[in-house]
C-alpha cells in the first residue's frame, strides 16, 4: 500500500468517526470552533452547539484531515522532483537521453497529427577529445556544462535541449519553419564556439588546436513517416558532413 493510499484510509476512518459521533451527540449549548465548523461543512452534518466530547472528536477530525493533506501535498513534491531528477542530465541540467527521446516522441506524434512544422538540431563538439586529453576530464566537464548553459538560453521555452552523451547535444524545435530553423543552427553554432573559448580562458592550449574548437550542427526537419530515430539519424548524418566540411576548410 502506497503512502497516499494510507493517507486516505486514514482521512476516511476519521471522517466516519466523527460523522458518526456528531450525529449521536446531544446538544449542550457549547459553541462550534471555525476549525468544527469547517469539518462540519465537509460531512454535511449540521453547525449547531455540541457537547465538549463531540466538539473534541470534531477538533483531532479536523486537524488529522489538515495533518493528511499536508503529507499528500509534500508527496506530490517530492514525487514531481524524483521525476525531474530522473529526466536531467545531472552535468549539463537538460534532458537526458532516455527524457529527451520520450519527448522526441511526443512532438512527433503531435506534428504528425497535426501537420506542425518540427525540426531537429543534432550538435557534436569539435576539439572535445583534445580537451579531454590536454587538460583533463575536468576541463571537459566544464566545457559540457557551459554549452548545456548556453543552449538552455538561447532557445525558445517550447524546443527542448537534451544530452545525448558524450560530448553530443540535441534540441528539439516545434512549430519551426526550414529557414527559421537553419537560422537558429548557424546562430547556435557560432555562439557554442563563444561558449567553448570562454570556459577554456586562461587554459594552456596550443594556438592551433584552439581554432578546431566548437560545435557541427546537423539539422533535419520532420517527415511524414519519422520515428524518433530515424529522424536523429538523418540530423546526425548532417552534422557529420558538416564536421567534414569544417575539417577540409582548415586544411
Amino acid at each position: 500500500m502506497t503512502d497516499t493510499s494510507a493517507a486516505s484510509e486514514s482521512v476516511d476512518s476519521a471522517l466516519s468517526l466523527g460523522t458518526a459521533s456528531a450525529r449521536n451527540a446531544q446538544d449542550d449549548g457549547m459553541t462550534v470552533s471555525p476549525a468544527v465548523r469547517q469539518a462540519l461543512q465537509a460531512l454535511g452534518v449540521s453547525n449547531e452547539p455540541m457537547s465538549p466530547a463531540v466538539q473534541a472528536a470534531l477538533e483531532a477530525l479536523a486537524q488529522e484531515v489538515a495533518h493528511q493533506r499536508g503529507l499528500n501535498a509534500q508527496l506530490k513534491r517530492t514525487l514531481a522532483e524524483v521525476e525531474q531528477l530522473a529526466d536531467t542530465d545531472p552535468l549539463t541540467r537538460v534532458y537526458n537521453r532516455r527524457a529527451f527521446n520520450r519527448e522526441l516522441a511526443r512532438h512527433l506524434a503531435y506534428a504528425k497529427r497535426y501537420a506542425v512544422n518540427t525540426a531537429l538540431i543534432f550538435i557534436d563538439l569539435d576539439g572535445f577529445k583534445a580537451i579531454n586529453d590536454a587538460l583533463g576530464h575536468p576541463a571537459g566537464d566544464k566545457v559540457l556544462r557551459a554549452v548545456g548553459r548556453l543552449l538552455l538560453a538561447q532557445v525558445r521555452g517550447s524546443d527542448v535541449v537534451g544530452r545525448l552523451g558524450g560530448d553530443e547535444f540535441a534540441i528539439i524545435l516545434p512549430h519551426a519553419e526550414p529557414e527559421g530553423a537553419l537560422y537558429k543552427a548557424k546562430q547556435l553554432s557560432e555562439a557554442v564556439g563563444s561558449a567553448v573559448d570562454a570556459a577554456l580562458e586562461g587554459a594552456p592550449i596550443p594556438e592551433p588546436l584552439r581554432e578546431g574548437f566548437g560545435g557541427s550542427f546537423g539539422l533535419a526537419l520532420f517527415q511524414h513517416g519519422d520515428t524518433a530515430d530515424t529522424l536523429i539519424a538523418r540530423a546526425d548524418e548532417a552534422m557529420y558532413l558538416a564536421k567534414q566540411a569544417k575539417g577540409r576548410a582548415r586544411r
